[in-house]
C-alpha cells in the first residue's frame, strides 16, 4: 500500500507564505489621525491618553496631520499642527474633533509629575556583558540553529528518499 506523508512539505509552504505576507500597514496618507499623550516636567515619562486611564504629567500633547480641535472644561483650542497645552487640575473628559468626527476620552485622571516619585531598584547594578558571556550565548545560538536545521533537512531528505524507493520497487506476488 502506498502511503504519502506531505506534512513537512505543507508545513514549509505555509511557513514561507506566512513570512512573506505583510503583518501591518500604516494609515492612508489622506486620512486624519491624532496621537494624544501627556508628558511630565522632566520630559522623561510619556502617558498615552485613552478611556479610563491614569496619566502622569499635566502637559497635554496632541500630534495630528490635519486641523484638530480639542475641548476640555469648556475651553476650545484649534491648530493645524501639534497642540501643547498645560492642563488644569481637574479634567475628566477630553474631546478631539477632526473633520467633523469627535473622539471623546472619558474617565481620565491626571497626576502632576511633581507628586510622583520613580524608584529604580538596581540603579547601580552593572549591566554590561563580558566578551566571554557574549561568545557563549552566540555559540549556544549557533548550536541550536544547527541542530534544528540538521533535524529538518535530514527528515525531509529521508522522507523524499523513502518515497522514491517505495514508488520504484514493484512487489511481485
Amino acid at each position: 500500500m502506498k502511503k504519502t506523508n506531505l506534512s513537512p512539505l505543507v508545513f514549509m509552504v505555509i511557513l514561507i507564505l506566512s513570512a512573506s505576507t505583510p503583518v501591518a500597514k500604516g494609515h492612508p496618507s489622506n486620512s486624519c489621525y491624532h496621537v494624544a499623550y501627556t508628558i511630565d516636567a522632566s520630559l522623561t515619562h510619556y502617558s498615552l491618553i485613552k478611556n479610563n486611564s491614569i496619566n502622569i504629567g499635566n502637559t497635554l500633547h496632541i500630534e495630528s496631520n490635519c486641523e484638530t480641535s480639542i475641548i476640555f472644561n469648556g475651553v476650545s483650542l484649534t491648530s493645524n499642527d501639534t497642540i501643547i497645552q498645560q492642563l488644569p487640575g481637574a479634567i475628566d473628559t477630553i474631546s478631539i474633533i477632526q473633520n467633523n468626527i469627535t473622539t471623546t476620552y472619558q474617565n481620565l485622571t491626571f497626576y502632576p509629575s511633581e507628586s510622583i516619585e520613580f524608584y529604580i531598584d538596581d540603579y547601580n547594578k552593572d549591566r554590561t556583558k563580558t566578551s566571554s558571556d557574549i561568545f557563549t550565548s552566540e555559540i549556544l545560538a549557533h548550536a541550536i540553529t544547527t541542530i534544528i536545521l540538521f533535524t529538518f533537512s535530514t527528515s525531509l531528505v529521508y522522507r523524499l528518499a523513502k518515497n522514491r524507493v517505495d514508488n520504484s520497487i514493484e512487489v511481485v506476488i
